[in-house]
C-alpha cells in the first residue's frame, strides 16, 4: 500500500531565515563569576541547654535545622565531636534532658589568601626621577 507524503514547496524554496549576528560593540560583558573565588555556605548553630538544670551543654554546628544527619557537637573545654543523634544526648552534671535554647543561622565566607606584601598601595606623588622616567618614555604620569 503506497503512503502519500504531502510536502509544502512553497516552504522548501525559501531561503533559511538568517539569525542575526551579535554585534561586538552592543554585546553586554559580563564579569567571570565571583563563586569560584568565593565560597558561601549556611551554617546553623544550635545552642544546646539542659532541661533540669539549665546549664549550657554545648553547641552544634549543621547544615541545616531541623536535622536527622550527624552533627558537631562542641563542649565547653573540650574537643569538638561528631553526634550521629543530637536527641540522645544527656547533661554531664545531672543527666537531665538536653534541649535547643537558640538556632542561629551563620553564613561562612571562605576566601582565598591575599598576600598583602605583593599587592601594597601605591600613595601619593610618584617621586621626581619616576615622573621624569615616564615623560620621556611618553607615558603620562
Amino acid at each position: 500500500m503506497p503512503v502519500a507524503v504531502a510536502t509544502n514547496r512553497s516552504r522548501q524554496d525559501e531561503p533559511p531565515a538568517s539569525t542575526p549576528e551579535p554585534n561586538p560593540q552592543t554585546a553586554i560583558k559580563t564579569p567571570p563569576r565571583q563563586a569560584a573565588m568565593h565560597r558561601r555556605r549556611t551554617a546553623v548553630m544550635v545552642e544546646l541547654g539542659c532541661l533540669l538544670c539549665s546549664r549550657e551543654v554545648g553547641t552544634l554546628e549543621c547544615a541545616t535545622w531541623p536535622t536527622s544527619m550527624p552533627v558537631q557537637l562542641r563542649r565547653p573545654g573540650t574537643a569538638a565531636v561528631v553526634v550521629d543523634d543530637w536527641h540522645r544526648l544527656r547533661c554531664s552534671a545531672c543527666g537531665g534532658t538536653v534541649l535547643p535554647t537558640e538556632v542561629t543561622h551563620q553564613t561562612v565566607r571562605s576566601d582565598s589568601a591575599v598576600d598583602w606584601l605583593a599587592d601594597q598601595p601605591r600613595r601619593g606623588r610618584p617621586p621626581r626621577w619616576l615622573a621624569a622616567q615616564r615623560q620621556s618614555a611618553g607615558t603620562i604620569a
